[in-house]
């Protein structure tokens, strides 16, 4: 017989194994099978930690900030206003604007009684407070408001406009509304009767009129100013050829000019040379020639009783040579030659008048009119407002100006009834002003640089743009000139279709500069708000991913995707463009942190919001939750984002969000140690973090590419006033500062087997203090079963 020797089961050894911090980030396009083949650590999950170059961070929390308008509408835009020592930041409901440099209270807030019902007076009014005063502008219906700040030799202004209302210019410490012809403030004392808004002034003396926009004490702000041309008249007199209406009228002593607007003729008359006289002539007699028959008024006699010269009017007829002449009442002479030509005498009545002209002087004008001047000329009316005059209203009102008009708020004029209405963009290039009408391809430039008010021209694209849509955004693009032809001070139109249309040079109404550089597909754009601008480059959030224009020069649109920005999470990004609209995104780069904030919105098909969010230093993503955002605006090195029911938030401050906890995600991607076919039983797992205080985390193994973790766990503790929010000197109490104090490494059990392993850490912040938990690693002990043959 045969014996097989038995041999005892030799126990397995645990073997080590460490998943570095994801510093490469969120990691949604790598392959399964080999995800970290020489790449930077990457993440499956990675929900609100932020990658850095140590490690993975957890995000702060979300204070509410301000809340505007009622509460009940969402905050649709939020802008600021930055020059010396004013900064402002403005946040808009899609009814009004309102100013949230500093805030008392975040929330509105009423007195109730002991039932919770709200005490209010007998006329209706309740005692409370509300978080930020009365709106500095309202009446709009859109709040989607795209704003600039362009500054001029006069001054730093704001320009906003939302294809929908009037746009507006911010001047520092009014808003205005962006109307044609301006605004202008006219003063006034005197009133005999008050003014109303609407109401159209007139001024007595000059003509000038306007539509009373807003009634202040002292002035009348004033729209829709018309200012009728400024009118003079001259009396000339002497005339040898007649003056013509339209020409210029130019003074031969003085230099002084002006247009012909019309001209009413005085009195024309001729001289009549007599002799041999036997009776005087007097004025206003009737002189007729006794052999010719014709006839004059008497208007002067110059000379004796034997010879001299009448002047006369209204001539009928043809006096002879020594024909006698005889007066109506008596007078008797011989005439002595023949009657002068015309001279003309009448009024001019000017326009355009340069100079002043002088008594005396001849005139001429361009059409070979010649007289002399009886005087200077006199000023009749129209031009603007004159101090002292009249002002009287359609409806009533009646004062008398105490000053001259003046501009408060200069307005663009564009042609054919269009206003800053129909304006859906505006951005600068080259010192110049740049709109975008809405629902077409026409964009708008201002026919002067360094101005906010005056004409504007328009610039068509629709011939360039050969697949149609409309116009969604344009942009100055800056980068460095590397040859002759090279990118730099560029114009950028972007289109809805996904084309981007580049030019060079300085306007179009400079020929000589103004060229086309190319049109470039990208891929549809995800909202007007969806680019960011960093590094002279502009990345544009699209259906393709966060393209920037400096790769879509070079690559077709089908060749875009691995060269994007965001192309370590394009499934993620895929996916959020199909199911989270492909419109409405938000971005914005915040510089202090080192992030590029992509702000998808939420939908029916993916309610629960996220942020997509890139460290502009290293290029690895993350994935915030929780933060519902509808605009976002960095001011003061904060990051601001609006929400709904009139939500102002302060993002990335305090340990909650809005006194709900949130839960850190992180989840290396799935690793099958180089053996496959081995199946891994895991025993003891740990995490390496760091922080402020002892961190109570959750460790979980996961296995064979499973993206569902297990339930969060409860907030972490947290001691010591270190960072708590609102308690620090901001600049001091930083997010990561202080990260060095407490390492944790605390070991626990495992339990799973699989074939790809990795580690699920959670944590839970759910205080007024922050966590600021970094994970440096996470290891685990393992096992592995012999392979089957």
């Amino acid at each position: 017989m045969y014996a097989r020797p038995n041999r005892r089961p030799t126990q397995r050894k645990s073997e080590p194994r460490r998943f570095p911090a994801p510093v490469g980030g969120w990691i949604s396009n790598r392959s399964l099978a080999t995800p970290n083949d020489g790449a930077t650590p990457g993440a499956a999950i990675l929900d609100n930690f932020f990658p850095r170059a140590t490690g993975v961070i957890l995000r702060r929390g979300t204070r509410r900030y301000a809340t505007v308008g009622s509460g009940e509408r969402p905050t649709t835009s939020l802008f600021s206003y930055n020059t010396g020592a004013v900064r402002k930041l403005f946040a808009t409901t899609d009814e009004a604007i309102y100013d949230v440099t500093a805030v008392t209270f975040p929330y509105d807030a009423a007195i109730v009684d002991e039932e919770d019902n709200v005490i209010v007076t007998e006329n209706g009014d309740f005692f409370g407070w509300s978080s930020v005063g009365p709106s500095v502008m309202g009446g709009f219906t859109g709040g989607n408001w795209i704003v600039v700040q362009f500054s001029t030799t006069g001054g730093i202004y704001l320009i906003g406009v939302n294809g929908q209302d009037t746009g507006f210019i911010y001047d520092g410490s009014d808003f205005w509304p962006n109307l044609p012809g301006g605004l202008w403030s006219l003063p006034y004392d005197g009133q005999v009767t008050p003014f109303v808004e609407g109401d159209t002034v007139t001024g007595s003396t000059s003509s000038a009129a306007g539509v009373i926009w807003r009634v202040e004490a002292g002035r009348l702000i004033l729209r829709d100013v018309e200012y009728p041309p400024e009118t003079w008249t001259i009396e000339y007199v002497g005339g040898s050829a007649a003056f013509h209406v339209e020409s210029t009228l130019r003074g031969q002593v003085s230099s002084a000019s002006a247009r012909i607007a019309s001209i009413t003729p005085g009195t024309t008359t001729w001289t009549l040379p007599y002799d041999g006289g036997t009776v005087d002539f007097t004025p206003a007699q009737i002189v007729t020639g006794t052999t010719s028959g014709a006839s004059g008024e008497v208007v002067s006699v110059a000379g004796t009783t034997a010879s001299g010269t009448l002047t006369i009017k209204t001539l009928s007829g043809t006096f002879q040579d020594n024909e006698t002449i005889t007066g109506s009442g008596g007078g008797a002479a011989v005439v002595n030659g023949k009657a002068s030509d015309p001279i003309l005498a009448g009024t001019l009545t000017l326009e355009g008048l340069i100079g002043d002209f002088i008594a005396g002087e001849p005139l001429r004008d361009g059409s070979g009119g010649a007289a002399n001047a009886v005087g200077a000329q006199t000023f009749v009316s129209g031009g603007s407002f004159v101090d002292g005059e009249t002002i009287t209203g359609s409806m009533g009102g009646e004062a008398v100006t105490a000053g001259t008009a003046e501009s408060v708020a200069p307005g663009v004029t564009f042609p054919d009834g269009l206003t800053s209405a129909d304006m859906s963009y505006v951005w600068p290039y080259k010192n110049r002003l740049w709109f975008l009408q809405k629902d077409s391809l026409n964009a708008w430039y201002m026919d002067q640089v360094d101005a906010i008010g005056g004409g504007a021209t328009m610039f068509p694209l629709s011939g360039v743009m050969g697949r149609g849509g409309a116009l969604m955004f344009g942009q100055g693009w800056s980068l460095e000139t590397s040859a002759e032809g090279g990118l730099s001070e560029q114009c950028v139109f972007v289109s809805e279709e996904g084309e981007a249309a580049v030019y060079q040079g300085s306007y179009p109404g400079e020929a000589a500069t103004w060229t086309k550089v190319g049109v470039y597909r990208i891929g549809r754009p995800l909202g007007n708000r969806s680019f960011i601008k960093g590094g002279g480059d502009i990345a544009v959030a699209t259906s393709v991913g966060l393209v920037p224009l400096s790769k879509a020069i070079e690559l077709d649109v089908t060749s875009l995707n691995v060269a994007t920005v965001s192309y370590r999470i394009q499934d993620a990004w895929n996916d959020a463009t199909l199911l989270r609209s492909a419109a409405g995104w938000q971005a914005e780069l915040w510089p202090e942190q080192k992030m590029a904030v992509i702000a998808p919105p939420t939908t029916q098909d993916a309610p629960n919001p996220v942020l997509f969010i890139s460290n502009t230093e290293t290029g690895a993503w993350t994935r915030f939750t929780g933060w519902r955002v509808t605009c976002m605006e960095v001011f003061e090195g904060k990051l601001y984002y609006g929400g709904p029911d009139g939500r102002v938030m302060l993002a990335n401050v305090g340990g909650d969000d809005e006194g709900a906890p949130y839960t850190g995600v992180v989840l290396p991607l799935y690793d099958d140690f180089d053996n496959p076919g081995a199946l891994k039983i895991s025993t003891a797992g740990r995490a390496v973090v760091r922080g402020t205080n002892h961190i109570y985390g959750q460790l979980n193994f996961q296995s064979d590419y499973l993206l569902t973790v297990p339930t969060a766990p409860p907030p972490s503790i947290t001691s010591g006033p270190a960072n708590i929010w609102g308690s620090a000197i901001w600049g001091q109490s930083v997010w990561g500062g202080g990260l060095a104090d407490v390492v944790t490494t605390d070991w626990v059990s495992l339990g799973g087997t699989g074939y790809a392993c990795s580690l699920a850490y959670q944590v839970t912040s759910g205080d007024v203090q922050p966590l600021d938990v970094e994970v440096v690693r996470l290891e685990m002990l393992y096992s592995a079963a012999e392979q089957v043959s």
